[in-house]
């Protein structure tokens, strides 16, 4: 099984280098590693060149000019251009542990989305991270919150997975699904623009879809690094664009990443 692994990221640079970093330190690599840039400046794309002149994955990079937060475009575009079968995302403010990738196939099914768990690193870790001054936490770890999400137990795994997904949870920090089975619900609903709920509307989508999701508990593990709150001005729409899709249990959006799927096949390598 091959597989994706799409880092979304947006003018912080610093942060995305841990990212890359860390995938390249996996145990299983991905296949391919796709940077999904919602229009950061040129600086972005000169450091990933400098990563990628080294790297044994393929990096490619996905840009569209910065017209405000779509973050929905740019993971369907990145969705569209992927070449592999399995997708995982994550946001490009996220440590991963060695056994990201490992885990997360050794769960993957047919028919099955799963959501990842994340460790939230406080200001004061988040830059000793950043300066590459710590490896992925442990339970021990200061400055942290939801440290019991650093455990790492597989066995316990496959209990928590038999639970299903509540409907409508999503986390695109840390989440994994079949390409085939996004484009069925055509990605994500570009009508959410600003920051909130376009997750909460693939995956509930997706589960209308009959896709059954599930979180991983105890493996896949992650760390999110310190930031400020992205705007919450566009909520409130957002909320009424999910209710939406609560209401009326529909399964493909009107815009999504059927737009794409020509015009991105021939994106080539950084």
């Amino acid at each position: 099984m091959k597989v994706s692994l799409i880092i979304t990221t947006y003018n912080w640079k610093e942060a995305l280098r841990v990212s890359l970093r860390s995938a390249l330190c996996q145990k299983r690599l991905p296949d391919e590693i796709l940077i999904g840039d919602d229009g950061s400046r040129p600086d972005t794309k000169e450091m990933i060149e400098i990563i990628a002149a080294d790297s044994a994955v393929p990096i490619r990079h996905v840009w569209h000019e910065d017209d405000g937060f779509r973050l929905s475009m740019i993971r369907n575009k990145a969705i569209a251009a992927a070449r592999c079968e399995y997708l995982i995302f994550i946001d490009g403010d996220i440590l991963l542990h060695p056994l990201f990738v490992d885990d997360h196939l050794s769960m993957a099914e047919k028919g099955r989305f799963f959501i990842g768990r994340r460790v939230l690193a406080g200001q004061a870790l988040s830059q000793k991270i950043l300066q590459g001054k710590n490896g992925f936490p442990s339970l021990l770890t200061m400055n942290l919150h939801h440290r019991k999400n650093t455990l790492r137990i597989p066995f316990i795994t496959n209990f928590c997975k038999q639970q299903p997904l509540p409907s409508g949870k999503g986390c695109g920090s840390n989440m994994a699904f079949w390409k085939k089975d996004a484009i069925n619900v055509n990605g994500f609903d570009e009508d959410f623009t600003g920051w909130g709920r376009e997750d909460n509307d693939f995956t509930l989508r997706l589960t209308n879809a009959g896709i059954c999701g599930s979180f991983l508990k105890f493996i896949a593990l992650t760390t999110h690094l310190y930031h400020k709150k992205n705007s919450r001005e566009h909520l409130g729409k957002n909320d009424e664009l999910f209710a939406k899709t609560a209401q009326s249990g529909k399964i493909r959006c009107e815009k999504g990443v059927d737009q794409y799927l020509p015009e991105l096949q021939s994106v080539t390598a950084v």
